[in-house]
């Protein structure tokens, strides 16, 4: 499932819930404070989703550039690891649910 498809399915929940909720805390099926937790929780993971996630999913890019190229960043982190570049390139891969690019060795020409 995208990140779109998760972040409808949170405003969907959120809807629902305040749809619901209020009856349910008029029939005392459901305690007001358990309600307001369970809403912020919800608000909290669309922020997450909306807001947070973009603005990490924006530096990690940075990080590893535009493309995902092999090699080292186009930056000056000289702490990076490749290994910590090849486990970024690997998150947004499957972030984006797209194939990652065969290893350089891998390609014809190569």
């Amino acid at each position: 499932m995208n990140i779109d498809e998760q972040i409808k399915s949170v405003r969907r929940e959120l809807a629902l819930r305040r749809n619901v909720y209020p009856k349910r805390i008029a029939d005392g099926k459901l305690a007001r404070e358990t309600a307001d937790h369970e809403m912020h929780a919800m608000q909290a993971v669309l922020v997450t989703l909306t807001v947070h996630f973009p603005a990490a999913l924006e530096a990690l890019r940075e990080i590893v550039g535009p493309d995902y190229v092999d090699g080292h960043p186009p930056c000056d982190f000289d702490f990076v690891s490749k290994e910590a570049i090849a486990k970024v390139r690997a998150v947004l891969y499957a972030i984006e649910q797209r194939e990652p690019p065969a290893p350089a060795s891998d390609r014809p020409g190569a």
